[in-house]
């Protein structure tokens, strides 16, 4: 069976559609990806350090964001996350915390490849 996506294009394809905006569309998730490693940091500092209502903040941030962008991976391990956070169990959220930074980061290559993919179909920004 083959692997998920980490990153589905059609998410922004459809937002660039209802938006009626390419470039708004694209821009958003390059925003969303420039954010991305800070996100991650938070998460984990804030698990790191035992505060749940940082956790759950930022967690909830990267979930809504992830599933406007269609980074369906990210937003299921934010929402195992998000459960770990509410039953109090920040020790195994921690844990769960790195294998949100790897999808993280493979999320953030697979999705950079969609933008240069667009900047190439789309000289002038279009």
């Amino acid at each position: 069976m083959p692997e998920e996506a980490l990153f589905d294009p059609q998410i922004i394809h459809t937002l660039a559609a209802n938006l009626g905006n390419k470039a708004l569309a694209y821009r958003f998730l390059s925003d969303y990806l420039d954010l991305l490693p800070r996100r991650k940091s938070r998460i984990i500092d804030a698990l790191g350090d035992r505060d749940p209502e940082v956790a759950m903040d930022a967690i909830l941030s990267l979930k809504i964001t992830s599933a406007m962008v269609g980074a369906h991976d990210a937003e299921n391990r934010c929402r195992i996350l998000q459960s770990l956070v509410t039953q109090g169990n920040l020790e195994t959220a921690a844990l769960e915390a790195t294998a949100l930074g790897n999808s993280i980061d493979a999320l953030a290559a697979d999705a950079q490849q969609i933008l240069t993919f667009h900047d190439l179909l789309s000289p002038g920004g279009g």
